[in-house]
């Protein structure tokens, strides 16, 4: 069957979706997509669905169920691509970005964060996108670059907060 928005993704799809990437590495970055749904069960059909579908490729997936922090999920293996659905978000994403959703689910939540919340208020509300960054993160994970980078932007401070208009 053909895919079709309509039928497919806006029946559970929410009005807000979330990027991240939980830490950076001088490699390949963990990533994820979180997106709040107004029908969890569509939600994990659909994504399991094209999870277990071969890529462009013709390559075929080798999906595992994995478990962390209690929650059930699925990664292919093949390309560390996964899906999970955590209480009412449908999450996409390499397999550290869903634990790192999973665990913050149990732990302290970003939101909860007084730096990110100060961040927050420094953008005007009717953005349509928020960045946050902690440039601290950034930095370390650079090694000796990320050292050299630290001295030459420590005038901006410990975080950046962008809003992004369209």
């Amino acid at each position: 069957r053909d895919f079709s928005f309509s039928d497919d993704v806006d029946p559970w799809l929410g009005d807000r979706v979330g990027v991240f990437v939980p830490r950076v590495q001088a490699s390949e970055s963990p990533a994820g997509l979180v997106v709040p749904t107004e029908d969890p069960d569509k939600a994990r059909d659909f994504l399991e669905e094209q999870l277990r579908n071969p890529g462009e490729d013709g390559g075929k997936p080798q999906v595992v169920e994995r478990t962390h922090r209690g929650a059930e999920y699925l990664v292919d293996t093949t390309d560390d691509e996964g899906v999970a659905i955590v209480d009412d978000y449908a999450v996409f994403g390499s397999d550290a970005a869903i634990k790192g959703v999973l665990d913050a689910r149990e732990g302290e939540s970003l939101a909860e964060s007084s730096e990110y919340e100060k961040a927050r208020d420094a953008v005007e509300d009717d953005s349509v996108g928020f960045v946050y960054v902690r440039l601290s993160q950034i930095f370390s994970s650079l090694g000796p670059q990320g050292a050299a980078a630290r001295q030459l932007f420590k005038g901006l401070g410990e975080t950046i907060a962008i809003g992004l208009d369209g």
